[in-house]
């Protein structure tokens, strides 16, 4: 996995600032904040690990039956950069929505205009910033789908692209509404609505839609797009589980916010729940920090080392064990598929189950 983002990545920000450069010329005419605004996407969006633009190569990869033709290299680069777009938008609008002020260890795209001098002396400074990242988001993505609508590829199949990405990216928004909801009520939710929320928000648009993609570019069928749809939503959760944990017990250099984020949001993960059950059992309730948005860092770290001593950790690596056995079993179902490439997919299941950051 690491030689796959490590050979992807310069490729995907070679395209993303050749899509760029022509936007530059193109939308100059507008106002001052265009250069502004894609000066500071491409920065943003070239930060990220590019996970999902990679994964477009890796599924079409998959399915390819011969050495890949340039065209569809190409084709699996742009529709990589329209992933990283769409990827962008997305973190975008979450910082915004979670007032998060960090993101990939620099200030999120928000908080960068909330510090321009323009802008900060002004008596709504907060809010115009937040309405200047929003814009920058809705760009991103509306750039995504000019990408993928320029493919130099059959219109069926670019057809195919499109209305495969506006459903996949609509269960996000939803998804997203659930999770940003349940983190501001009471509502408690059972272990089947939390990965509910992981499925759509995270598992399916960060590991089915770019490999289908790719596939779909490889000319499957929908059956096989079915199956590595499902891979991808068993690896997605075992990814957002672990991005979760992360969160909570990483390195805050590594992961570019503050540690416990999601305490202070009242996220409902599965490292909340099992820890609300934990508790229960010892007749303890949640911490008050949970939901307290100017909890300090020493509340936080007294809940992480109880989060730890209660073994939380355990229950948690239980339901990633269940899920790298389901995994496995999806990849090894899969038709048309070789034994060597599904050990590809078994060392992306393995890398994610592995990850620190």
């Amino acid at each position: 996995m690491f030689d796959l983002l490590a050979k992807a990545k310069p490729l995907l920000k070679e395209q993303l600032h050749d899509f760029l450069s022509k936007k530059r010329l193109e939308t100059d005419k507008v106002g001052q904040w265009s250069l502004d605004l894609i000066d500071r996407l491409e920065d943003y969006t070239c930060r990220g690990k590019m996970i999902r633009g990679a994964l477009v190569e890796f599924g079409h990869g998959l399915f390819a039956n011969s050495t890949q033709s340039s065209k569809d290299h190409l084709a699996c680069l742009q529709v990589g950069v329209a992933m990283e777009l769409f990827q962008s938008m997305l973190l975008i609008h979450d910082d915004i929505m979670d007032q998060d002020d960090q993101r990939r260890g620099q200030p999120s795209i928000h908080a960068q205009y909330r510090n321009i001098e323009s802008i900060k002396n002004l008596s709504e400074s907060n809010r115009l910033s937040e309405s200047m990242g929003i814009c920058v988001g809705d760009v991103a993505s509306f750039f995504a789908f000019e990408v993928l609508a320029s493919l130099d590829l059959d219109h069926q199949l670019v057809r195919k692209l499109l209305v495969f990405c506006g459903k996949e990216l609509a269960l996000v928004g939803i998804a997203q509404m659930n999770d940003v909801y349940h983190g501001t009520v009471a509502q408690e939710l059972d272990k089947e609505a939390i990965l509910s929320i992981y499925r759509y928000k995270t598992g399916r648009y960060t590991f089915s839609l770019p490999m289908i993609c790719g596939a779909i570019i490889a000319g499957v069928s929908q059956d096989e797009r079915q199956q590595l749809g499902k891979i991808g939503e068993t690896i997605g959760l075992i990814f957002q589980i672990k991005d979760d944990e992360i969160g909570l017990f990483g390195a805050s250099v590594k992961i570019g916010k503050r540690l416990g984020s999601d305490i202070v949001e009242n996220k409902k993960t599965l490292h909340r729940l099992a820890y609300k059950v934990l508790l229960e059992q010892s007749g303890y309730l949640l911490p008050a920090c949970f939901g307290k948005k100017d909890a300090s860092q020493a509340e936080l770290d007294q809940v992480l080392a109880d989060l730890r001593q209660r073994g939380v950790a355990k229950e948690i690596d239980r339901e990633l064990s269940q899920l790298s056995v389901l995994a496995r079993a999806e990849i090894d179902a899969l038709e048309n598929v070789s034994k060597e490439k599904k050990a590809k997919l078994i060392d992306l299941l393995d890398f994610n189950i592995s990850r620190t950051s």
